[in-house]
């Protein structure tokens, strides 16, 4: 949800360069949370020809799509740590200044490139440009699991699809940086030829074990007693 409101109430200020209406963004995004509930709860998800790149109030919770009910308390909770981030001066006192002011603003943009015969895909929180010329990606986290430290492979997997679909000239141009909204904390992350380097090697091996495991990728054609189970719960 903070993701979104960012995206769709705070970027467009920066775009214009205008004064952002903070009252305005906090009420807007609280009101796309209250939308997406009621979808979900509805199960509106269920309906033929409802997609989800088509309808901003889609979503999807576990609850919902069990039959749950989901505790009035803790939809509070979050409709507050919503309201919170956003009037927070830690958000618009330390990180807004950071992004504000750039040129070239997108946000959750798409990105794309193949790689060993495989579509590598994601979708960078934003991209701008400096006033150096370089240029920035952000990627904003809200909640933080240090269990597998920092996120530099995520990061640096963005940089690599845009330096390659985008044609830069060298990772020095491109800049990563992950932004810990609740804490204020800027991480600003190595691009270089030695981290190319690492990430591809770990791409590599990564698209060959699905493909040594998924076979002709087809999902009717898999046996889920073939896998393991997933090692955390941060694993897809």
């Amino acid at each position: 949800i903070i993701h979104q409101g960012i995206h769709k109430f705070v970027i467009p200020y920066l775009v214009d360069r205008k004064r952002i209406d903070w009252p305005a963004v906090s009420d807007k995004t609280l009101d796309l949370a209250k939308r997406q509930f009621a979808f979900s709860k509805a199960l509106k998800y269920r309906q033929p020809g409802v997609a989800k790149s088509h309808h901003d109030d889609y979503c999807i919770l576990t609850e919902h799509d069990r039959g749950e009910d989901v505790p009035t308390e803790t939809i509070d909770k979050i409709y507050s740590e919503v309201v919170d981030c956003l009037n927070g001066s830690v958000f618009q006192k330390e990180i807004i200044p950071f992004v504000e002011g750039q040129k070239g603003y997108y946000a959750e943009k798409n990105l794309s490139h193949k790689y060993e015969g495989a579509q590598i895909s994601a979708v960078a929180d934003l991209i701008f440009t400096r006033q150096s010329g370089n240029i920035a990606i952000v990627d904003w986290k809200y909640e933080q699991d240090y269990s597998f430290g920092d996120h530099k492979h995520q990061v640096a997997l963005y940089g690599w699809i845009l330096q390659h679909s985008w044609n830069i000239r060298k990772p020095e141009l491109i800049e990563l940086y992950e932004v810990q909204l609740r804490e204020g904390r800027i991480v600003r992350h190595d691009f270089n030829a030695s981290v190319m380097e690492e990430l591809e090697d770990l791409m590599f091996q990564s698209i060959h074990e699905i493909r040594s495991l998924c076979e002709d990728h087809k999902y009717e054609n898999q046996n889920i007693n073939d896998f393991e189970f997933a090692r955390s719960g941060n694993s897809c």
